[in-house]
C-alpha cells in the first residue's frame, strides 16, 4: 500500500480537514454549555440519555450498512494459539 506524502495534499482538502477539525473542537464546549444551561430545568439522566440520542441521530446517516456488525468482529489473534486464554 502507498502512502501519501504531505505535498500531494491538495490546499482544498486540508483546508476541509482545518476546518472539520475547527467545527469538531468548538461542538464539546457548545454541548456541555448547553447541557448546563439546561441542567436547570431536566435532570442530569435526562439529559445524558438526551446526548447520546442526539449524537446517534447524527452519525446514523453516516454508518453504511456494508460493514459488518461489531458482533462479528473478533481481536486480532483470537484463532491462534499465541492468544493466551486468561486474557478474559
Amino acid at each position: 500500500m502507498k502512502m501519501a506524502s504531505p505535498d500531494s495534499a491538495t490546499p482544498s482538502r486540508l483546508t476541509q480537514g482545518v476546518i472539520l477539525m475547527t467545527v469538531a473542537m468548538l461542538t464539546i464546549p457548545l454541548v456541555d454549555g448547553l447541557a448546563k444551561h439546561l441542567s436547570v430545568s431536566y435532570s442530569p439522566l435526562f439529559l445524558s440519555w438526551a446526548r447520546y440520542a442526539v449524537v446517534c441521530l447524527i452519525v446514523l446517516p453516516f454508518w453504511s450498512g456494508s460493514l459488518a456488525a461489531p458482533w462479528q468482529h473478533r481481536p486480532r489473534g483470537v484463532d491462534s494459539y499465541e492468544y493466551p486464554a486468561n486474557t478474559f
